[in-house]
């Protein structure tokens, strides 16, 4: 029998789009009913219900719905930080870009997993940003926690700076000591994801250990990782390989930009930031929202938000922000994992 789904809220140019999405994902394999009309929707629940998913607005939403049998309720909020305090509720910001909202739906409900009609594939992410600061790297240890204790995946992390400076996030993050390893990348300047199977640790979710040079002195380049994640993510072990690669827009950037399923640019909330990443993605041919997710980390309501300053030269808009940590230098993967905007991003990649 095909999950019934049911969606409510009396703004018919919010759910237009939403509806839309939900069939391009899951086709005909729900049975979905949409209703805007208020007191059509009350009549309905004057009987028994059963329906596997409800996504309600919160105008709509009563106490009396908990008496019928609703398998995943979703509140649609309009407060971007609420966490709902509703029994067996999970709450959404409803102005989250279309396809976070599906994704935080069809993650929660093993069902619309199942009947997702585009194939799953194994995805290769790259991590980057226009200039140094943003955080990028706790924005991919957080993605790759989230992604592996809270979802199941399994994920590869790889560093690809010149200088690896990650360890002290991990449990163990002593450098790789392994002789045979590095003679072969000194010889060849390369490596495939064999060479490295036997160096991965894991910690929460599988993870290339810090080398313990520089590239340069190693005589190899950043291309070392591009190759090992390209065979990592044909080897079929991982639902997720993530390359955590730094600042640099050169010929090698532009190769592990092109491979890539997706792309993710950190900026954050200053003007440096906001020019170097404008510029970054004025230099993109074909800057497809389907490929690229802007996420402003560090992100405080308290700051003057420069990335919501409208002008009309900029060439991207932010996707999710991930709010600020407190002594983020001494917090782990899954103390980043818990930011809720990090889940947000997460649900963007699934």
């Amino acid at each position: 029998m095909k999950p019934r789904v049911i969606m409510a809220d009396k703004d018919l140019n919010y759910l237009i789009p939403l509806e839309s999405k939900i069939i391009e994902e899951l086709h005909d394999n729900i049975s979905l009913e949409v209703y805007t009309d208020e007191i059509l929707f009350h009549q309905l629940f004057q009987t028994p219900q059963k329906t596997d998913v409800l996504i309600i607005s919160e105008d709509l939403y009563s106490g009396d719905l908990l008496k019928h049998s609703i398998g995943h309720l979703f509140l649609l909020t309009e407060e971007a930080e609420l966490d709902s305090a509703l029994p067996n509720a999970t709450a959404i910001f409803k102005y989250s870009n279309i396809k976070s909202v599906l994704s935080q739906i069809i993650g929660k409900v093993p069902q619309l997993r199942l009947s997702r009609s585009s194939e799953e594939k194994n995805k290769l992410v790259l991590i980057t940003s226009a200039c140094g600061g943003t955080g990028k790297t706790t924005v991919a240890l957080g993605l790759c926690e989230y992604l592996a204790v809270q979802n199941s995946k399994h994920v590869l992390y790889i560093n690809t700076e010149s200088l690896q400076s990650f360890g002290h996030f991990m449990t163990d993050g002593n450098p790789i000591n392994d002789d045979l390893f590095y003679k072969k990348i000194s010889e060849s300047g390369t490596a495939v994801y064999s060479d490295i199977k036997r160096l991965i640790r894991r910690d929460g979710f599988d993870y290339l250990p810090p080398l313990k040079a520089p590239l340069m002195l190693l005589n190899c380049s950043s291309e070392l990782f591009s190759e090992i994640a390209k065979t990592a993510v044909k080897s079929g072990d991982y639902d997720f390989v993530i390359l955590d690669s730094d600042s640099t827009f050169d010929l090698i950037k532009a190769k592990m930009i092109d491979n890539s399923d997706k792309v993710i640019v950190v900026t954050e909330m200053s003007k440096k930031a906001r020019l170097s990443t404008d510029t970054f993605a004025s230099n993109i041919n074909g800057l497809s929202r389907e490929k690229y997710i802007f996420v402003c980390n560090k992100y405080s309501s308290d700051l003057i938000d420069i990335l919501s300053e409208q002008e009309s030269s900029m060439k991207y808009s932010v996707d999710e922000n991930v709010g600020f940590i407190k002594d983020y230098d001494v917090c782990s993967p899954k103390d980043f994992s818990g930011l809720l905007g990090i889940q947000r991003v997460a649900y963007l990649l699934m």
